[in-house]
């Protein structure tokens, strides 16, 4: 069963992890509204790690089916990323 990740930075610096949580998630909605209706609000699942920008290349190289979220208000930088996957390489970060 697929289920939706949603992965945020740790860093301080940035707004609520959740906030931006949120945004990838809508992000997601808004780039695989296919994959986003599958999902049918079922499983979702919120993480956290310390370096957002080397995950996201770590999921790319898996193949994962994901959409990154740039917060505008702080300079367009990554600050969390959706991952729709039924893939055990999520286990490796932290519960939010």
């Amino acid at each position: 069963m697929k289920r939706m990740y949603v992965l945020a930075n740790n860093q301080k610096k940035y707004s609520k992890p959740f906030v931006q949580a949120a945004h990838a998630l809508s992000q997601f909605a808004l780039e695989h509204p296919k994959q986003f209706q599958e999902w049918n609000n079922t499983t979702l699942v919120f993480l956290i790690c310390d370096n957002i920008e080397k995950e996201m290349t770590r999921l790319l190289r898996k193949g994962a089916l994901c959409a990154p979220f740039h917060e505008p208000d702080y300079n367009d930088r990554l600050t969390a990323i959706c991952i729709y996957t039924n893939k055990k390489f999520m286990n490796r970060y932290k519960l939010m």
